[in-house]
């Protein structure tokens, strides 16, 4: 896949055989980092706050575990939103994917530096979704 392709819209990439759009690949990953936000909120209330690099007060731990669990749930609904071609999903995924590059880097200095793999996606879904603006007509 090239960079021009993305722009005009022309790619369908095959996986496992069959023809899938790269709207539906950046939403499957979406929702897989969604679940994955979800699922560490699971651990985190279940059995405790993780070993970290350095100490974390009841309260920091509070605001993470609500972070994940805020950050999972609207993870799903703008990928929904996303999927549907909304302009609420064009931009809440926008906007959900800066306060999660937000709250990793927070997370990075105040707590330890895996957080800096939270980055990844949510910054190719900003690109992704700059790129192909013209895909979302609620949007143009």
């Amino acid at each position: 896949m090239t960079l021009a392709s993305l722009r005009s819209g022309s790619e369908i990439m095959k996986v496992f055989g069959k023809n899938v759009s790269s709207l539906a690949i950046v939403c499957l990953l979406a929702a897989v980092q969604s679940a994955l936000r979800l699922a560490l909120a699971g651990v985190i209330f279940d059995s405790g706050f993780p070993a970290t690099e350095k100490v974390v007060a009841s309260d920091v731990q509070a605001y993470i575990l609500a972070m994940f669990v805020a950050l999972g749930v609207l993870g799903f609904l703008f990928t929904y939103l996303l999927y549907r071609r909304t302009s609420y999903g064009y931009y809440g995924t926008i906007v959900l994917s800066a306060v999660t590059i937000v709250f990793d880097v927070w997370a990075i200095y105040a707590i330890q530096p895996t957080p800096v793999l939270g980055i990844v996606l949510p910054v190719g879904f900003i690109v992704y979704l700059v790129l192909r603006r013209k895909d979302f007509p609620a949007v143009n």
